[in-house]
C-alpha cells in the first residue's frame, strides 16, 4: 500500500519511529505530567512565577556601597572590623575595650554634697596597682602596710608614687596617712620624708628630720602647702613595733592640704613619697599607711 501524499487531520496512535526533522510549533495537546529526568543546560528566558524552593548560592545582584534608609534597629550578630563613618545617635550598651585618649576630668563636688573621700587604702588587700613601686609588709603590731623602704629607695625613681583623680573643682585636697619610722632613725644624719605633689605645679614638702626614741612633730606651709605632722607616743614610752630589736619605732600621723592651683586644670594630682634615710634595711627604713585623700568641697 502506498503512503497518502497529505496527511492526516486525525493524529497517529501510534508514534513514528522516526523524529521529525522539524519541530512542531504548537505544544503538544496532552503534555507529560513528570517533569524531565535530564534538565536542559541552557537556562530560560522567561523565569518562573513561583520561587524556588531552594534559594541559590550568588547574590542577585551587587551590594550598594550606600546604607539603606532606614537603617536596620537591630544590630548585626557579626559587627564589622572597621568602624562605622556616622557614629550612633545612642550610647553603645557595652563600653570599648580601649581607655579614651582624652579622659574625661570629673567635677568631684556637687552642691550641698561636702567633703568627698576619692581614695581609702590601708594596704590589708596588698594591692599594688597604680603605684610605680609596690611593696609590702605584715606585722603583729603594725597590720599591713606599703613598705618598708630604706638606703635603696631613697631616689626619687625608686620611690612609691601614684596619681590620683581629685576633679578640678575641690576648694581643696586633704591627705592624711600614718609614717611608720622604723629603727634608728638620725636627725644629726638629716634623716626625713619628703612627699612630693605633682599637678598644675611641682612643690615637695620635708618632714622632719626624725630621730628614733623622740617625740617628733612639726607643721608649716610650703608654696601654699599646709602640713602637720605628730607623735603618737604622748606618754614617752616607746617600743618596738617592727624591724631591729634594738630599736624603738614611732608612728607619725601626717595631714597635708593642697590648694586647688595644684590640680584646677588637669584635675589630677601625683604623690611620691620619698624616705631619705642612709642605712639599709636592717638599720633604718620606713613604711606609709592608712592613706586618705579628700576633696574639701565649699
Amino acid at each position: 500500500m502506498r503512503s497518502s501524499t497529505f496527511p492526516s487531520y486525525i493524529p497517529s496512535f501510534l508514534p513514528t519511529s522516526t523524529s521529525s526533522d522539524s519541530p512542531s510549533t504548537r505544544p503538544s495537546a496532552n503534555p507529560t505530567s513528570l517533569p524531565s529526568f535530564s534538565p536542559s543546560s541552557i537556562p530560560s528566558f522567561i523565569p518562573s512565577i513561583e520561587s524556588s524552593s531552594l534559594p541559590t548560592h550568588y547574590p542577585s545582584s551587587l551590594p550598594s556601597f550606600v546604607p539603606s534608609f532606614p537603617p536596620s534597629h537591630v544590630p548585626s550578630g557579626s559587627p564589622s572590623i572597621l568602624p562605622s563613618l556616622y557614629p550612633t545617635l545612642l550610647p553603645s550598651t557595652f563600653p570599648t575595650l580601649l581607655p579614651s585618649s582624652l579622659p574625661t576630668i570629673s567635677n568631684t563636688c556637687k552642691s550641698g554634697q561636702g567633703d568627698v573621700i576619692v581614695f581609702k587604702d590601708d594596704f590589708e588587700s596588698m594591692d599594688g596597682s597604680g603605684w610605680s613601686v609596690s611593696e609590702f609588709t605584715s606585722s603583729v603590731s603594725l597590720s599591713t602596710y606599703l613598705g618598708r623602704f630604706h638606703l635603696f629607695h631613697v631616689d626619687f625613681a625608686d620611690s612609691p608614687g601614684r596619681t590620683f583623680t581629685v576633679g578640678n573643682n575641690p576648694e581643696s585636697i586633704s591627705v592624711e596617712f600614718d609614717f611608720y619610722e622604723i629603727d634608728s632613725w638620725d636627725a644629726g644624719s638629716n634623716d626625713r620624708l619628703v612627699v612630693t605633689v605633682e599637678g598644675d605645679t611641682t612643690q615637695s614638702v620635708i618632714f622632719g628630720p626624725f630621730s628614733h626614741g623622740t617625740n617628733d612633730s612639726g607643721s608649716g606651709s610650703t608654696s601654699g602647702i599646709s602640713w602637720s605632722y605628730d607623735h603618737t607616743n604622748p606618754d614617752g614610752i616607746f617600743e618596738n613595733l617592727e624591724g631591729n630589736s634594738k630599736w624603738s619605732d614611732e608612728i607619725h600621723p601626717v595631714k597635708m592640704s593642697i590648694p586647688d592651683s595644684y590640680y584646677e586644670k588637669g584635675g589630677e594630682i601625683r604623690l611620691t613619697f620619698q624616705f631619705i634615710v642612709n642605712q639599709p634595711y636592717h638599720d633604718e627604713s620606713g613604711g606609709l599607711d592608712n592613706l586618705i585623700i579628700t576633696a574639701r568641697c565649699p
